[in-house]
């Protein structure tokens, strides 16, 4: 590990993707059912750590940890500072504020964005 990725951001990152996925579990079943199921990348760019995963019934599934460039292609990558995630789920920051001034930057085809943009 570099001087870059101190073992206490990483821990706190990756408790950050796992609150993610705790909330992605409290949505009610019948939104769950409908959150579409597709391939998802997060990249955390002062970390250099990515995150990969299916949805699946509106859950994470198969999610694993890689260094930035060798996580597989997804159909949609969110590329954003860990301090931007912390603050997307603090609530301190929205994420259409975040896409719409490019804190957060998002690639996917516009169809997988018309699914998923009731989600985000």
């Amino acid at each position: 590990m570099s001087e870059l990725e101190p073992p206490e951001d990483l821990a706190r990152v990756r408790e950050a993707v796992a609150e993610l996925d705790r909330r992605l579990a409290a949505v009610d079943e019948d939104t769950r059912r409908r959150i579409p199921e597709r391939s998802v990348l997060l990249v955390l760019t002062d970390v250099r750590r990515e995150f990969h995963a299916r949805l699946e019934g509106g859950r994470f599934v198969d999610l694993e940890e890689y260094e930035v460039g060798a996580a597989p292609k997804a159909d949609a990558r969110f590329t954003m500072t860990s301090q931007r995630l912390h603050d997307l789920l603090a609530g301190k920051l929205g994420f259409a504020t975040a896409w719409a001034t490019g804190r957060v930057r998002v690639a996917a085809s516009p169809w997988v964005l018309l699914e998923l943009r009731r989600f985000l």
